[in-house]
């Protein structure tokens, strides 16, 4: 249980460390946003 909550602690002190890392996760959010937008277009054109 305890692993479970460390992961997201361990992951935002890494991206404090790396820049790299911060870009490519803010990136990933994005393109999952707009996919799900898409989907979420695309459905409301079928209705």
């Amino acid at each position: 249980m305890l692993s479970l909550l460390e992961s997201p602690f361990a992951l935002l002190d890494s991206m404090r460390r790396s820049k790299t890392l911060t870009i490519m996760i803010i990136i990933l959010v994005i393109l999952f946003g707009s996919f799900f937008l898409f989907l979420y277009y695309m459905a409301g054109k079928q209705a």
